[in-house]
């Protein structure tokens, strides 16, 4: 079997607002529900790392790229 890349497809754009939107939520319905499940301690890293990450994938510093592979192999006569 021989796998060749068939298709890539930029993720950045959409991983950008990803962050923000779930920050956005998170703070809008559910602090109370996350703090008490998290922890007080813990919650605050759920609320300043996706703004981060979010920065990352709008400078282009992160990338993320989802790839289909397909397999090129090509069966001989009689074969398959």
């Amino acid at each position: 079997m021989t796998l060749e890349e068939a298709q890539r497809t930029a993720l950045q754009p959409h991983y950008a607002r990803t962050p923000d939107h779930r920050v956005t939520a998170l703070r809008a319905h559910h602090d109370d529900d996350a703090m008490q499940i998290a922890s007080a301690e813990v919650y605050p890293c759920h609320i300043k790392y996706p703004p981060g990450s979010a920065a990352h994938f709008s400078s282009g510093h992160t990338e993320i790229t989802q790839f289909t592979l397909a397999d090129r192999t090509v069966a001989a006569p009689g074969e398959g």
